[in-house]
């Protein structure tokens, strides 16, 4: 007669042990300071702030920025694609994160720190709408629980350039209130960038700086751009204003 093979008996206390839900990685530290599983805690007070280990199974994992660091918050998908392509075709190295609407991107403020603030829907340089997180007391879920449940991982990224460190935010990123939609300007008029020149000028960016950022918004972002001729009389030094006539915003 065979014999009956005995069920196997399970304790079912015993769970598999929960895997952290992002691993962590050394460049890390180049953007937190600490990490919590309540973005709710207070983030001034780093005796309240724990280590990655400790709260990396958490699904709500938050990461609270060194000082210094600066967060550029793209919530439009094809917008930032558009930037990230920008960066990527400029060869800065820098750090980004996916979540469900777009990306974020990670830099040092360098010597932009008079002119970042924590802001929202706030235009670019480069004529594109972002976000600004810049405070040490500021942060990102490196996991989120969304509306149905489910937890996404958001874990830092390096870029295709990344070179083991971050860079300052580059000029072409930084907040400037452009009053032109570029994305949407289908009829440029070149009165359009002789303004926009003084504009950027006015916001801390050098000639070459400007001219650099006036050709990525014509080859990356107007839906129809100018040509090549168009453009470098446009930029040749004959329309830059000289220092007397640029009031420093």
């Amino acid at each position: 007669m065979p014999r009956t093979r005995q069920p196997i008996q399970r304790n079912p206390s015993r769970r598999a042990a929960k895997k952290p839900v992002v691993d962590y990685k050394q460049y890390y530290k180049l953007v937190f300071r600490g990490y919590t599983d309540d973005d709710k805690v207070s983030r001034k007070d780093d005796n309240k702030l724990q280590k990655f280990d400790d709260v990396c199974k958490s699904d709500d994992l938050f990461g609270v920025f060194q000082t210094g660091v600066v967060m550029v918050d793209v919530d439009h998908e094809s917008n930032a694609n558009i930037i990230q392509r920008m960066l990527d075709d400029c060869g800065v190295s820098y750090l980004y994160q996916k979540t469900t609407r777009g990306l974020h991107f990670f830099f040092y403020h360098g010597k932009w720190s008079k002119v970042l603030k924590d802001r929202s829907h706030i235009t670019s340089a480069v004529g594109i709408e972002v976000d600004y997180k810049c405070y040490s007391v500021d942060g990102t879920k490196l996991s989120k629980t969304l509306e149905d449940g489910t937890v996404q991982p958001r874990p830092l990224l390096t870029s295709p350039n990344w070179n083991g460190d971050l860079v300052d935010i580059p000029h072409f990123l930084v907040p400037v209130h452009a009053g032109e939609d570029f994305l949407n300007l289908r009829d440029c008029r070149n009165e359009s960038f002789y303004l926009y020149i003084l504009k950027l000028l006015r916001y801390g960016l050098d000639k070459e700086q400007t001219r650099h950022t006036i050709k990525l918004i014509n080859n990356y972002v107007l839906p129809n751009p100018l040509t090549d001729r168009e453009l470098n009389v446009i930029l040749r030094d004959e329309a830059f204003p000289t220092p007397n006539e640029v009031f420093i915003v």
